[in-house]
């Protein structure tokens, strides 16, 4: 990985015309969602960004309607299917912080680019370089050499 590309497009795909538009539409990319506590969550998708974010509220919307004997049965941990667990951190942080919620409006897109390995490094390069401000937890490490290209292009 000697190189690592700035922004790279493929031409303008559309959204789903029933996506919710809650930023402009952008596919395979790095996204930053603010929270009201000063915290965010960066994750990656290789959909469109209204579609993840849209996700994340569901998620948390559903986790709100587990009643309390599942909470119980799970050690009041979240429901363990696929998608909470790739969501945990945003939705665990919301649960924990009662008067934290995401502004999902003001998600910004940090980079873009149609390799979901390239975006994951990206991905973990914005979550080390966070520090406490970043909920998120990283999907692959980064090396040093890694770090130091990033710095230099991003």
């Amino acid at each position: 990985m000697s190189q690592i590309p700035v922004r790279v497009s493929k031409g303008k795909k559309k959204c789903l015309s029933t996506e919710t538009k809650t930023v402009d539409c952008q596919r395979a990319v790095v996204y930053s969602i603010p929270c009201s506590c000063n915290k965010r969550y960066i994750g990656q998708t290789q959909g469109c960004v209204n579609t993840r974010l849209t996700q994340h509220e569901g998620l948390y919307r559903r986790e709100l309607k587990v009643d309390l004997k599942q909470r119980a049965e799970v050690k009041g941990d979240l429901v363990d299917d696929e998608d909470l667990v790739r969501n945990k951190r945003l939705v665990e942080h919301l649960f924990k912080d009662k008067n934290c919620y995401a502004k999902y409006e003001e998600t910004k897109v940090l980079y873009k680019h149609p390799s979901k390995l390239l975006r994951e490094v990206v991905e973990a390069y914005y979550i080390e370089r966070g520090g406490e401000e970043v909920i998120s937890e990283a999907s692959t490490l980064i090396t040093r050499e890694e770090r130091r290209l990033l710095q230099r292009r991003l």
